[in-house]
């Protein structure tokens, strides 16, 4: 393995709440294997918009989903001439074209940006890289890598989950109940509305058929919302002697949407043998206090199976539900329709035990690079994967008429005024370090595209 030590690494999150602690992982990892002199965690733009104050030779973050981030990217690319590795940092596991676009972006991206695009798992990279090859977003296919999933490399992980008073107070009563039982909540309820879907969506695609779509999405998830909760109020009653576990999805507990004033868990509130988990807690901070996990298809499931908790998934039965309804298929042991709670009860009653099978098998390999049968350590590998990054960064051409596009966009053009700004606000407040940095850098930059552009085409 190469000897490479980076000067400086920015790593850099998008949304503080669903991707900074990903950033603060990998941030460890480095320096853990001892591959930078100095990192740096911050967020995206806010960082970028202060390029004269740092000096990295890489650049981990987020993938450049639409023009702008592109822009951006292109822009830093261009001024420092580092390496960009892109990581999706949410739960990033379908394989469709569909989502490789939402999460890749439909935007014209040159294909010398990103040097090294990394996805979770080697069939998630296999259809990205599919992708990124069929829109001229790579050269090589050397631009693309697997290493795992953090979040479910057990060891490492636990350092970053926190007890909290809710978890503190399930473990008090747990010597009360026969069994604990983990219900995982879908945010796909009554209360959303046309309008959530419609920002989903790609205004080209706001058709007849797609409105009647949505609206049918919306009415077969508010069905499979009411039979979900009566499924958890009905089980409550059934069985005294069990602690139902109700954890809310993190879209609940987070600015994404405001759902103040939401009568959709009334039914479940002061029931003894009820707890909500209402913060955006790690939901593997209660897996070892539980002895079965229900959810809807999400991929909690396969963070279950890591762990070893059983795991049954509710179906939508709604005649007309369709796939996007359903929830993706993950691990489950057992599957159970929403509406029938006789199968359901039968179920939670019996000894249900863990058990590896090769379909699931099969599937965590191709999602999160998971295998029963060896250690997992996806840290290693990401660590590897920088280490290993060649020996010069891609660099950038003014002979590809998409980096000339980008040049000579509305979108670059705003970012270098962005930029000069900042200098010009970090003289007015005295920041005699940052401003002279800022300063030499935007005289620097007046002419640095035109210079670039020449030394390039040359």
């Amino acid at each position: 393995m190469p000897n490479r030590r980076y000067r400086q690494i920015l790593v850099l999150y998008h949304d503080e709440n669903r991707e900074k602690i990903i950033n603060e992982m990998v941030r460890d990892i480095i320096l853990r294997e001892k591959i930078a002199d100095s990192v740096y965690v911050g967020e995206l733009y806010e960082t970028l918009s202060r390029p004269y104050i740092f000096t990295p030779d890489l650049m981990i973050t987020i993938l450049p989903r639409d023009f702008f981030s592109t822009a951006v990217f292109t822009y830093v690319k261009t001024i420092w001439e580092c390496y960009i590795v892109s990581i999706p940092t949410e739960g990033f596991f379908d394989l469709s074209e569909d989502t490789m676009h939402k999460y890749i972006g439909f935007n014209e991206t040159p294909a010398l940006l990103i040097d090294k695009y990394v996805f979770f798992g080697k069939g998630i990279c296999e259809a990205a890289e599919k992708q990124l090859k069929k829109y001229n977003k790579i050269e090589s296919e050397d631009q693309t890598d697997s290493f795992g999933y953090l979040f479910y490399e057990k060891n490492f992980f636990k350092n970053y989950i926190k007890q909290t008073d809710t978890s503190n107070y399930i473990h008090d009563l747990k010597k009360h109940y026969k069994k604990i039982i983990i219900f995982v909540l879908t945010h796909m309820g009554r209360d959303l509305q046309e309008s959530d879907y419609y920002n989903e969506s790609s205004v080209d695609l706001l058709n007849e058929d797609a409105v009647k779509q949505i609206k049918t999405r919306i009415k077969c998830n508010s069905y499979y919302s009411d039979k979900y909760i009566e499924m958890i109020y009905k089980s409550s009653q059934k069985f005294p002697d069990y602690l139902f576990i109700v954890k809310k999805h993190p879209v609940e507990a987070s600015y994404l949407r405001d759902w103040t004033g939401s009568t959709r868990y009334d039914r479940l509130e002061g029931i003894k043998n009820i707890v909500f988990v209402n913060e955006p807690d790690p939901v593997s901070l209660y897996f070892e206090l539980s002895d079965i996990m229900v959810n809807y298809g999400s991929t909690t499931a396969m963070e279950a199976y890591i762990y070893g908790l059983p795991v049954v998934h509710l179906l939508n039965d709604h005649p007309e539900a369709f796939v996007e309804c359903y929830g993706a298929k993950f691990p489950a042991q057992e599957y159970v329709n929403v509406s029938d709670f006789e199968s359901f009860a039968m179920l939670i009653e019996k000894d249900l035990k863990f058990r590896i099978t090769d379909e699931l098998e099969s599937e965590l390999e191709s999602l999160v690079n998971y295998s029963s049968e060896e250690v997992y350590e996806p840290s290693v590998k990401l660590g590897r994967i920088l280490i290993e990054l060649p020996d010069n960064p891609l660099q950038l051409s003014i002979n590809d008429p998409v980096v000339k596009k980008i040049y000579q966009s509305k979108e670059f053009n705003y970012w270098q005024n962005v930029v000069f700004k900042n200098s010009v606000k970090d003289i007015l407040k005295l920041k005699i370090s940052d401003a002279l940095k800022g300063i030499k850098f935007c005289l620097k930059h007046s002419f640095i595209i035109i210079r670039y552009a020449f030394s390039r085409a040359g």
